[in-house]
């Protein structure tokens, strides 16, 4: 087996929860006293590669980019100490939800994941084969499996997937799409969901499905196929496809836990009050008082205000209380920003079901598990590093040698373009511009019978006497002609390319390779720059830290003795 992928499988057997201790303790990296281990770095790598928005590769590059990203954030996590950040209101915040989201998940592991047993070679298969495909679905939802009949039984005479989507969906854009959830692949939908859909023909309907969200019915509207799935790209993906399929698997068996749970606990929910707050919330909202919280925005105070203005009042009941919005405040700070913004619903559910997870997971001991603490640890550090981030970049400022360092740095990539020296043949039909292409390539191939044939075939007006001499021409002026020419090395053709003309045959016989001048893309360099300022000030900082001389990088370790 390839050694990458050795090195790589190892890294996937660490982020699973599978890490022995000694991995815990094996060092990548030393920054004086603090130390970046193995399994810390299998952490955090293994998550850039599974939650990347493009698909990248394991390779040693990568793998020593992301250890310096650590570094450079240890820096920046060390500076946020330094400014205090650790005792601002918005990061204790987000520390309390990033710490009860790495304990809950320690308590599933704990709890879940040695009943799941290993995943099977035909799982992983299957997946793969799911990966090929992307799925156009519309849904139909309900709460009771009454409903979700009679919406079936609708369906079954006639009705369409758009007008019943309007009676089910309180979103407005479900509501009025059809219920359309667009194209997906594997793993962008919930399992039991996926399960059927990838089961369904062009145009069928499921029957009822139950879903920890609820019944559905789906409709597969059509299907995009990438054929290219070849067995040595299987055999590559099939360790991080065994992780994500884990994952998954361990994340459905956990929501149905919990289902289970708070039925166990008999949760009921105080509906007119939640409709209330959140009237009250909307009307903050709408004078622009509560926004969507970034890293390091403070807690509203008006949204605090006004849950103190009800915190008496009950939101939720359970067989062994109930729970106030004093209690939901006390709690909602363990959920992330994005999902109390959803809505008190959501939040009310959300913390009562934290509220309930926490209390097992203290009696379990779940935070002084070492590769809890560790994570714990972890988070807390990336956390600061971008606290400190944000807040610095908000003070920096680009200089016109930031922007032409940029410039040099893609230019090549960019702003590069040929001034060519191309000829050409015109003809009327595809069929005799292959023909044409034929005869050229059982002759010499070269220029000077290129230049004869165009002034024995070429029809474009006044090229015959020029031998279909075009001129010089750059990437971008002639339309297909010059474009694809701009990919010719010299003595090169390629054709045919159609235009309103007919169809061309081209040779570049020469070039000369020239830049965009940099006064001329200032303007697009500075927007993009000033677009993506926190990128650009974090590889500054990662090229000053990570080139400072107390670092130890053990090479060996990353690249080889896993």
């Amino acid at each position: 087996m390839n050694k990458s992928i050795i090195i790589f499988i190892t890294f996937l057997l660490l982020a699973g929860g599978c890490s022995k201790k000694s991995d815990e303790q094996l060092i990548l990296a030393e920054i004086g006293e603090h130390k970046i281990s193995l399994a810390a770095f299998a952490r955090s790598y293994i998550n850039e590669i599974k939650y990347s928005p493009v698909e990248i590769q394991d390779s040693p590059s990568l793998r020593m980019k992301h250890l310096k990203d650590m570094i450079t954030r240890h820096f920046l996590a060390q500076k946020a100490m330094e400014e205090n950040l650790q005792n601002f209101p918005a990061f204790k915040k987000a520390m309390i939800a990033e710490s009860t989201a790495v304990i809950i998940n320690g308590l599933y592991e704990e709890e879940i994941a040695s009943e799941m047993g290993e995943i099977s070679e035909q799982a992983l298969e299957d997946a793969y084969q799911k990966l090929g495909k992307k799925l156009h679905i519309r849904h139909l939802i309900a709460h009771t499996k009454t409903r979700i009949d009679s919406l079936y039984s609708r369906l079954q005479q006639g009705e369409s997937f758009i007008d019943l989507a309007k009676e089910c969906f309180l979103d407005s854009n479900l509501r009025y799409n059809g219920g359309d959830l667009g194209f997906n692949t594997w793993g962008d939908l919930d399992i039991d969901i996926e399960n059927v859909a990838y089961r369904l023909k062009i145009g069928e309907i499921s029957e009822p499905i139950e879903t920890k969200y609820g019944w559905h019915i789906l409709k597969l509207e059509n299907i995009l196929v990438n054929p290219i799935l070849r067995e040595n790209d299987f055999q590559m993906r099939k360790k991080i496809l065994r992780e994500r399929l884990r994952y998954r698997l361990l994340k459905n068996k956990a929501d149905l836990r919990i289902k289970k749970l708070m039925k166990s606990k008999n949760v009921r929910m105080n509906v007119p009050l939640i409709l209330v707050l959140e009237k009250e919330q909307q009307k903050l909202k709408n004078k622009g008082m509560i926004k969507i919280a970034d890293a390091v925005e403070i807690p509203n105070q008006s949204f605090n205000g006004l849950l103190d203005r009800y915190k008496n009042e009950t939101i939720a009941f359970y067989d062994e209380g109930v729970w106030t919005v004093s209690n939901l405040k006390d709690y909602v700070n363990t959920i992330p920003s994005r999902v109390s913004e959803g809505g008190i619903y959501r939040a009310v559910a959300r913390s009562l079901r934290n509220y309930f997870l926490l209390e097992i997971a203290e009696n379990k001991r779940i935070d002084k598990i070492e590769t809890v603490r560790n994570k714990i640890n972890e988070k807390r550090e990336h956390l600061l590093s971008t606290f400190y981030l944000d807040a610095y970049t908000d003070t920096c400022s680009f200089t016109d040698k930031d922007y032409k360092d940029y410039y040099e740095r893609v230019k090549q990539k960019r702003y590069k373009d040929k001034e060519m020296k191309i000829l050409e043949i015109l003809v009327r039909t595809e069929s005799r511009a292959r023909e044409i292409i034929n005869i050229f390539l059982d002759r010499n191939k070269d220029e000077k019978v290129f230049r004869e044939m165009a002034r024995q075939y070429t029809i474009r007006p006044g090229m015959k006497k020029k031998e279909g001499y075009l001129g010089i021409l750059r990437k971008d002026d002639l339309g297909d002609i010059s474009r694809l020419s701009y990919r010719l090395n010299i003595g090169e053709i390629t054709g045919p390319i159609k235009s309103d003309a007919g169809f061309s045959i081209v040779m570049v016989i020469d070039y000369k390779e020239v830049f965009t001048p940099f006064s001329e893309v200032k303007d697009e360099i500075t927007d993009f720059m000033q677009k993506r300022k926190k990128t650009f000030v974090f590889q500054k900082m990662k090229h000053e830290y990570t080139s400072q001389p107390e670092i130890v990088i053990h090479k060996d370790l990353l690249l080889n003795a896993f």
